[in-house]
């Protein structure tokens, strides 16, 4: 019988390696204006292509669950912004009702999972599926609204912190509830003000720094709870 902790490190060579791929679009792609368009046409088409191998295999561990679905479907409703924002077609109430569907699919997404049972794919799909729809966000809003290019920071941080924390994360950890509901929230706080820069440019600077010092403490708190479990593991 196959544990939770098998379970979740299957899929940790798959997601390192989509993080590696996604850094160096990034990168490659902010580092100036020509083949910015091409660039992040690539980045997009990684994404679906990634993603849609991934919940593929994500079923031989649970399969057909509605949630991965709606988690899918939210998957490219971002990815749909994203090529919206890239071509120039992104107006302000397209922006926001985008983003509000966007988020009812989350929610639905999470009552799913309650309704029928969370399971390792469905957590770390949801988890990675919202991380990349922040980086989408975060650089259509640098690259395509104009936003300076610190606003980078939601998107790429997950995968900056990525790595160390295969290191860190010790198997049995478990999220304590305040921190896994601190996480979600900035995650949705975090997509509403990175899409800020279409229905509100001249908040959306200062709306996405707060978002940015947020979602640095989440991951800084998540940082000191792995080391702290390991200090404990070690000292029993």
């Amino acid at each position: 019988m196959t544990t939770h902790d098998e379970t979740s490190r299957r899929f940790e060579p798959a997601l390192a390696f989509h993080g590696l791929v996604v850094l160096v679009l990034t990168i490659m792609t902010s580092a100036g204006a020509p083949g910015r368009r091409t660039g992040a046409l690539l980045l997009a088409a990684w994404g679906l292509v990634f993603f849609s191998v991934f919940f593929a295999a994500g079923q031989k561990v649970r399969p057909r669950p509605a949630a991965d679905y709606i988690t899918y479907a939210r998957l490219l409703m971002g990815l749909g912004f994203y090529l919206a924002a890239r071509a120039g077609r992104l107006g302000a109430p397209a922006a926001l009702l985008w983003v509000l569907a966007m988020e009812i699919a989350d929610g639905l997404d999470g009552w799913a999972a309650r309704r029928w049972g969370p399971t390792t794919f469905g957590a770390a799909g949801d988890m990675e599926s919202d991380a990349y729809v922040i980086l989408l966000f975060s650089t259509a809003a640098v690259w395509f609204a104009g936003l300076p290019l610190w606003a980078l920071i939601p998107g790429l941080i997950r995968y900056l912190f990525f790595f160390p924390f295969l290191v860190l994360k010790p198997r049995d950890a478990v999220f304590p509830k305040a921190l896994s509901l601190y996480s979600k929230t900035v995650c949705v706080a975090t997509v509403f003000c990175l899409a800020s820069a279409w229905y509100l440019p001249k908040a959306a600077t200062v709306a996405v720094a707060v978002a940015s010092v947020l979602i640095v403490l989440s991951f800084l708190w998540e940082t000191v709870f792995y080391v702290a479990r390991r200090v404990h593991t070690r000292n029993r």
